[in-house]
């Protein structure tokens, strides 16, 4: 359970960051990690670095010492409607930034950025957050994946890596001689990476989305520990994610559209699966092609129509009747989680909907609102409480999310969040209308 000063402390960072959250998060947001990467700070306050090509980022890593804090805002774009044949990328050769044995860094996009190259984290890289990066079509097959955390060997290994509101895309498109490399993970955790949480991010038309553990011999990938929490994965065909050795967390994500087979957990891992959103799902958990088989623990998950089953034979385990195979074998760090009540403040009463949140574009009503969805559509208990104003005065709040069922626990937490301040208190400026 939080305390009441860590519940605090995470509503202030909401209360001061700009709320731009849910698909369309402001780059300066100062927003906390959820799950196993909590505390992962980054470059910190550090001043930012304005790099515009994968050769700039590349060079200010190279002449960052390692440690003590870089902050890189990522401003430049690329035209992907340049591709006119997504079967020549993966032909070319890969185009990737690397983070090699160095710590607290954050990669950030700015708004309306876009890249056309992979970012891979390995060796002893801790502290590391890439957020708000829209990733897509990357030339170089199987040697470019889209985000890579990877370790290089005893003493080597990438721990606290938060991976959180970017969006990355592929295409779908069948390439003759490519296999299923013709663009390959959207976001691959390897060979031990622990303390990784993978937040609010959309992957879509991918082919292999989410490989956590990339080989049956690698035991070692038995310490990792990955949280992937509100993401939105859709029209992909499999690897979201697969699972082998370790522990994860798959908590509150939507699941659609998906081809060939969703959670996949091999090799004797475990995923707590809670509170996620399945519809239109080829074998959403499964454990297959791998010589033995992983478990999961099945907590309050919705199941939409489309959901279908197969079984290719040999060591597959369907979970056709949506039952626990094995209870999650630690205690989290968290009981409850904190979310912003809104992705803007109050906008004019003349607006139907802001058409547009830290240069994304909202194309519905519900867009602009839907960081409210994921948890009443899980049926989770939700509180709404106020967080403070922003410099001219306009409220804003955050969602106290609990556990199905905590409902005494959320209100709890509640009371005494509202006892140890005095936002009910406080009232904004408010301008006279005058009638008529």
């Amino acid at each position: 359970m939080f305390t009441i000063t860590r519940l605090l402390a995470r509503a202030l960072a909401l209360a001061v960051s700009p709320l731009a959250l849910g698909f369309a998060f402001s780059s300066t947001a100062n927003a906390q990690a959820m799950g196993y990467a909590a505390g992962t700070t980054g470059g910190g306050s550090r001043a930012p670095v304005n790099v515009s090509t994968p050769e700039q980022m590349r060079a200010a890593i190279d002449a960052y010492s390692g440690s003590g804090g870089l902050v890189l805002n990522y401003t430049g774009s690329f035209n992907f409607a340049s591709i006119t044949d997504p079967c020549a990328q993966w032909r070319k050769d890969p185009v990737v930034v690397e983070i090699k044995d160095k710590s607290d860094i954050t990669i950030q996009g700015a708004n309306g950025s876009s890249a056309n190259f992979g970012i891979f984290i390995v060796g002893n890289s801790q502290n590391i957050i890439v957020r708000n990066m829209t990733i897509g079509l990357l030339p170089g097959g199987e040697g470019a994946d889209s985000i890579t955390v990877e370790g290089r060997g005893a003493g080597r290994i990438p721990e606290r890596i938060w991976i959180d509101h970017n969006t990355i895309f592929a295409s779908l498109t069948e390439c003759a001689d490519a296999g299923d490399t013709s663009f390959d993970g959207g976001i691959d955790i390897k060979r031990g990476a622990r303390n990784v949480t993978i937040s609010y991010n959309h992957v879509y038309n991918y082919q292999k989305v989410a490989l956590n553990g990339h080989t049956d011999s690698f035991t070692d990938h038995n310490a990792a520990r990955t949280t992937y929490y509100r993401n939105r994965f859709e029209n992909v065909q499999a690897r979201v994610p697969l699972q082998r050795f370790g522990l994860s967390h798959i908590v509150n994500n939507y699941f659609g559209r998906i081809t060939t087979s969703g959670i996949n957990v091999r090799m004797g891992g475990v995923s707590l699966i809670e509170a996620n959103y399945f519809e239109n799902v080829a074998n959403p958990v499964t454990s297959r092609d791998s010589s033995q088989i992983g478990f999961w623990d099945l907590r309050n998950n919705f199941v939409g129509s489309g959901i279908t089953w197969s079984s290719p034979g040999g060591n597959t385990v369907n979970a056709t009747n949506w039952q626990t195979t094995r209870a999650f074998p630690e205690a989290l760090g968290y009981s409850l989680a904190v979310a912003p009540a809104a992705q803007v403040f109050p906008f004019d009463a003349d607006i139907p909907w802001p058409r547009e949140i830290a240069g994304k574009h909202m194309d519905t009503y519900h867009r602009w609102m839907e960081v409210v969805i994921g948890p009443s559509m899980a049926g989770l208990p939700v509180a709404a409480l106020p967080a403070g104003f922003s410099a001219t005065g306009l409220p804003n709040g955050f969602q106290l999310i609990g556990r199905p069922r905590a409902d005494r626990a959320v209100l709890s937490i509640a009371a005494a969040y509202e006892a140890a301040t005095d936002w009910l208190a406080r009232v904004p400026p408010l301008t006279p209308v005058t009638a008529g």
